[in-house]
């Protein structure tokens, strides 16, 4: 595990990102060039909507606005450009359908694109299209009006996480560590599965059809250390969507601030939640091959580490 003694969170700097923003006078604009590469993003999207025949606003969006890192005083020199793309919910009514349906086309060729590098920069770029009636852009730390050049809600100086909020965050991440050491192991026996199946032409080689006892041990294994890693999953998450509940209750920005949201961040930063989130989505549902593959990631995963 990396070192656990470092911050869940970015370093705070005394200037934002010099890479997107500069300064008049006293107050922090997004540089032109970042501006011009988001509006050439978005027309991107509007050519592979309508090249698709879809429907795109009258008079485009509503509101872009910035939000996440990229936008405060802990950036990091590759932070997502994040940028919420408002929509009015009622652009659809002619046609009846409701705006989440409208906007369907559009959130699918806004992924198309999504993270690609601003050029120029390490920041990748991504759109998130939504309608003016969501909320969950209010939980942001911060809040900048790419149109109008201007905050609706300003960064907040950095700071550092109280290390009395970290133990349990490196509780959950030593777990995890524990539980892909099982099924590295049991990595090593699923492969020896495979090498049986090919020789004695097994089939598909579903659980079920294992027949050595090694080969159930070993599924047995793989099944357990998937329910565990999933557990985990399920825990952290659920501590972070606690903490933008609450933010949003409150109606402040300060949902990474919760010591509820350490262990995401955590797990996050050092690289474990796509593993988790893999994880989840293999337990009770996964065939010799598709946990091999998995095992054969997560060996290259403890590699880089």
């Amino acid at each position: 595990m990396s070192n656990t003694n470092e911050s869940v969170l970015d370093l705070p700097h005394d200037e934002l990102a010099p890479t997107i923003w500069e300064q008049e006078g006293d107050r922090w604009v997004m540089k032109k060039e970042i501006v011009a590469a988001i509006e050439r993003r978005l027309s991107l999207v509007q050519g592979l909507v309508e090249g698709r025949g879809e429907e795109w606003p009258p008079g485009g969006p509503a509101r872009l606005l910035l939000i996440g890192s990229a936008g405060s005083f802990q950036w990091t020199p590759d932070a997502d450009v994040d940028i919420n793309v408002m929509i009015e919910p009622g652009w659809s009514s002619e046609s009846g359908n409701t705006a989440s349906t409208k906007l369907k086309p559009l959130r699918e060729a806004a992924a198309e694109t999504n993270g690609a590098e601003i050029p120029g920069t390490r920041h990748p770029l991504n759109l998130f299209f939504t309608d003016t009636e969501n909320r969950n852009h209010l939980v942001a730390d911060n809040l900048y009006s790419i149109p109008d050049q201007l905050w609706e809600r300003e960064p907040e100086p950095g700071f550092a996480v109280d290390p009395w909020d970290l133990p349990a965050a490196q509780a959950l991440a030593a777990a995890a560590d524990r539980e892909l050491g099982e099924l590295r192991r049991a990595a090593a026996e699923i492969r020896d599965v495979l090498e049986f199946c090919s020789e004695e032409g097994e089939g598909d080689c579903a659980p079920g059809d294992l027949s050595e006892e090694r080969s159930r041990k070993a599924a047995a294994q793989a099944d357990r250390a998937l329910a565990a890693l999933r557990g985990l999953y399920d825990l952290a998450h659920a501590a972070r969507d606690r903490a933008f509940r609450v933010a949003a209750k409150r109606g402040e920005g300060t949902p990474n601030r919760d010591p509820s949201n350490l262990a995401w961040k955590f797990l996050e930063r050092n690289g474990y939640t796509p593993w988790l989130r893999d994880a989840a989505a293999l337990q009770g549902n996964w065939t010799v091959e598709t946990l091999t593959n998995f095992a054969d990631h997560a060996f290259d995963f403890a590699v880089d580490r």
